[in-house]
C-alpha cells in the first residue's frame, strides 16, 4: 500500500494566489499587514470617512481625501454601506500592502477603522437610499460625539419631497425645501433648521 501525504499552504502561496484571483483574505492574515500611515505633514489627529455608499463620485473618491490630506485630517473614502462600515467589531474590505516593492497590495477583511467624522453626500435623489438604519446609526454616531457632514447640489423641486437624503436630515431636525438660495454668489438648496440651530450665516 502506498501512502503519500500533503502538506498546508503555507501562507505566502495563500496571499500570492489571493492576489492573482482577487479573493479576499480571513482578517487572521490582513491584521498581520496593517496599512502604513497616510503621508501628512501635519496631523490634527482626526478620522475621516468620506461615506460613497450613497453616490459614487470621482472628485469625492480621489480629490478630495488628497485635499483633505494636505489640510491634516486622516481620510479614507468606502463604498461600503455605513451599518457595515460603523460596526466596531465588524470587519471591511481593504488592501493590505503585503509586499510594497513588488507592489502586491491583496485584498483581505481588516477590522474597522474608528471615525471622528462622516462626510455623506448625494446629489441624485434615485441613487441608493438613507436607509432607517442609516439614519438612526448616523444620528447615534452624533449623540456620541461625532461630526457629521451632510452635502447636496440642488435638485429638481418635485424631487425633493422623495428624496431620502431629506430622511436623514428630519433625523437632525432639518430638511431641503423647494425654494433655493444665493449665498456667495452660488446657488444652494434651500435648508429649513429648527429652532435649536444656529446657522453660520444665511442666503438671499
Amino acid at each position: 500500500m502506498l501512502v503519500t501525504g500533503c502538506t498546508l499552504k503555507d501562507e505566502e502561496q495563500i496571499i500570492t494566489e489571493a492576489w492573482h484571483s482577487g479573493e479576499t483574505l480571513p482578517v487572521e492574515i490582513g491584521k498581520k499587514y496593517p496599512p502604513a500611515p497616510i503621508a501628512m505633514t501635519i496631523d490634527k489627529g482626526y478620522n475621516v470617512l468620506i461615506d460613497l455608499s450613497h453616490q459614487c463620485s470621482f472628485n469625492f473618491m480621489w480629490g478630495l481625501p488628497d485635499m483633505l490630506h494636505q489640510k491634516g485630517f486622516r481620510s479614507v473614502s468606502s463604498q461600503a454601506s455605513l451599518g457595515s462600515v460603523l460596526d466596531e467589531k465588524g470587519v471591511s474590505r481593504i488592501r493590505i500592502p503585503y509586499d510594497p516593492e513588488r507592489k502586491i497590495y491583496p485584498f483581505a477583511w481588516y477590522p474597522n477603522f474608528r471615525y471622528n467624522v462622516i462626510i455623506t453626500f448625494q446629489n441624485d435623489p434615485s441613487a441608493p437610499v438613507y436607509t432607517e438604519q442609516e439614519c438612526l446609526l448616523l444620528k447615534d454616531f452624533v449623540s456620541e460625539g461625532g461630526s457629521l457632514i451632510i452635502l447636496a447640489d440642488p435638485v429638481k423641486a418635485e424631487q425633493v419631497d422623495n428624496w431620502s437624503l431629506n430622511r436623514l436630515l428630519k433625523s437632525f431636525d432639518a430638511s431641503y425645501t423647494k425654494d433655493y438660495q444665493n449665498y456667495k454668489n452660488r446657488r444652494h438648496i434651500g435648508l429649513a433648521l429648527s429652532e435649536q440651530w444656529i446657522p453660520w450665516g444665511n442666503g438671499e
